[in-house]
């Protein structure tokens, strides 16, 4: 079987140069999602895949992570 490395292969500079600028156009568009907004997203995932896990938030957990 395969692993995953064995089948990515490395951009280009090109190809990189591409992607942040796709990126930029679509930021300009206002196609992103806002911090907060991800947290609260993640927050809501880990809440519904393990309630006894954590008794941190996902930005809790990032500032002590942090530290």
């Amino acid at each position: 079987m395969e692993k995953e490395e064995d089948t990515l292969m490395p951009y280009t500079v090109e190809e990189l140069l591409e992607r942040a600028e796709e990126g930029r156009r679509q930021i300009a568009l206002g196609n992103y999602t806002d911090i907060e907004d991800l947290l609260l997203e993640l927050d809501k995932e880990f809440e519904e895949e393990s309630r006894d896990k954590s008794s941190f938030t996902a930005a809790e957990e990032l500032h002590y992570e942090a530290l």
